[in-house]
């Protein structure tokens, strides 16, 4: 494990063979039982609980995609300036230095650790710095993902420092 997270991220990600996980499009949806793994080694690394989740608004829903595997998709019209509340439904951990991040990948069964590292992203908590590791588990949001072009994103985030999404189209 020490050598594990002694890892820059692209060898950890070599190490457990993350690309080919991403790559399979048949992977399986996680079940209760295994978020409820996922909370409890964030909770038995960092000492801190997993948010409880709000309320499902029935924005969204997940389901398989033609040509990502696991997808997020809205489940009504959702019009251009609209707030969609992921930030109601989401439960976002933050890890505040890399290698508790780490720690907490490798404690994961490999394919679990690969997910974790496709569904981090880091973020400004404020607006002069307090950059941090953040992931989401939870209801879908985990498969929110960047477009590769400007022209394919369909939501933001309200302000750099921000939860709260906001539809930039009409989806």
């Amino acid at each position: 494990v020490e050598q594990l997270v002694k890892m820059t991220f692209v060898e950890l990600h070599q190490h457990l063979d993350c690309y080919g996980h991403a790559k399979n499009q048949s992977k399986p949806f996680y079940t209760e039982e295994m978020y409820i793994h996922m909370k409890s080694k964030y909770s038995e690394l960092t000492g801190y609980q997993f948010p409880t989740l709000g309320q499902q608004q029935n924005v969204f829903h997940i389901a398989p995609s033609d040509d990502a595997g696991r997808g997020i998709f809205a489940s009504r019209d959702i019009k251009e300036g609209e707030i969609i509340p992921f930030h109601e439904t989401c439960s976002v951990v933050t890890f505040t230095n890399g290698t508790v991040w780490k720690e907490y990948i490798v404690s994961l069964p490999r394919t679990m650790g690969c997910d974790v590292m496709e569904w981090t992203w880091t973020q400004n908590y404020k607006t002069m710095g307090d950059i941090r590791l953040c992931l989401s588990i939870g209801n879908g949001d985990s498969f929110l993902n960047n477009a590769d072009v400007d022209e394919d994103i369909n939501i933001k985030p309200v302000d750099e420092t921000s939860m709260k999404f906001v539809a930039v189209k009409n989806i």
